[in-house]
């Protein structure tokens, strides 16, 4: 493969020095026969080509800013140019011009971006490619009533479509011209302070509802590991505390999705690990977040709270005592139902003194 070579083939000639100095540089490559002329800024160099033929056996298909891989249009051998081209020409041939009138012959690869968003009820994709707004999607109406809609993106080289709750949309722009591909960062909710619109547009501050059942490229995101810090990073996630009340299945019966206790997710196979208990099943309590300590002989379930570092704790007198709230993520009845269900309950609080009384004791 003529690309996969030019990879790794050393340079024919080089020429110039400093270029990425922010300013403007002329390239110019001539060939006649054997004989090419190379020049930068008025700086010629000349170079006899080796081989016996004259004709040169060119691909068909160009590539301007970088290389694609073989078979994989999108990804490139070499690191792309960073950078602006103006005034290009291939055989007298203006390319730029091409690509303005979006003519069939050239197709452009660079980077862009793909935001969905939710706008007054009514669910936008917008694909924008640097400053250009590309091709937008408007579809559906009231979305914003509370209820649980299922929203998906199937992009394909040059063709997008988005479907709401099984009702597929594609732009009405013509987007032939355009190479969509899949990229290496995804951002839900919003986007992160240390990045700049290039990186993660965001036209609205953050998005404000609840998000579940997340899958990219068919494959599901694990929202615990994002918690857990396994997988990603976040900020302002709450795990299930949707105010979308479907923790629970059934047309007529109310039955909880969650299991009870650590003991059934045992049952199930499942190792130690952060899971959702809901202790009274298809009763009025919500279900709780539990860390599940599985053991071959025995299973704790541990509650943990937002505090678990050491609290200096000085200059109280009785009068004043000093009082501190911790959060364990439930109500206190969720905290109670765990504890009927268990056949023992412990909690450990760690006590360090120097010249100090323990609950008024010598």
């Amino acid at each position: 493969d003529s690309k996969a070579r030019l990879s790794s083939s050393p340079p024919l000639a080089t020429l110039g020095s400093l270029l990425d100095d922010q300013h403007w540089h002329s390239v110019l490559i001539e060939r006649v026969g054997k004989q090419v002329n190379f020049t930068v800024d008025k700086h010629t160099q000349h170079i006899r080509t080796k081989g016996e033929a004259d004709a040169l056996d060119i691909d068909y298909e160009l590539s301007f800013g970088g290389i694609p891989v073989p078979g994989k249009p999108g990804t490139f051998l070499k690191k792309n140019f960073h950078g602006c081209i103006e005034n290009l020409y291939y055989n007298g041939v203006n390319i730029i011009d091409l690509a303005k009138r979006r003519k069939h012959q050239i197709y452009t690869v660079g980077s862009g971006t793909l935001l969905l968003s939710l706008e007054g009820g009514i669910l936008r994709l917008m694909i924008q490619k640097m400053t250009e707004r590309v091709a937008e999607i408007l579809t559906g109406s009231n979305l914003n009533d509370g209820l649980w809609h299922s929203v998906s993106i199937n992009a394909r080289r040059n063709r997008i479509t988005l479907t709401l709750d099984n009702d597929a949309s594609s732009p009405a722009q013509d987007t032939t011209w355009v190479q969509i591909y899949s990229g290496n960062s995804y951002y839900f909710g919003g986007c992160p302070d240390n990045l700049t619109d290039s990186q993660c547009l965001n036209p609205i501050k953050a998005f404000q509802g609840c998000m579940r059942l997340i899958f990219i490229d068919n494959q599901p995101k694990d929202l615990i590991s994002v918690q857990q810090g396994s997988l990603g990073n976040f900020s302002d996630l709450h795990i299930d505390l949707c105010s979308i009340k479907d923790s629970y299945t059934g047309a007529t019966c109310h039955n909880s999705i969650y299991e009870q206790s650590c003991e059934v997710y045992r049952h199930q196979g499942n190792t130690a690990g952060f899971f959702y208990i809901d202790s009274d099943g298809s009763g009025p309590l919500g279900p709780l977040q539990v860390y599940c300590n599985i053991t071959e002989d025995k299973i704790w379930t541990s509650v943990q709270h937002n505090n678990t570092e050491l609290t200096h704790v000085q200059g109280t007198i009785p009068e004043k005592p000093y009082a501190m709230a911790l959060d364990y993520g439930g109500s206190m009845e969720q905290l109670e139902a765990v504890i009927d269900g268990s056949e023992h309950c412990e909690q450990e609080v760690a006590y360090h003194c120097r010249r100090s009384r323990l609950l008024n004791t010598p």
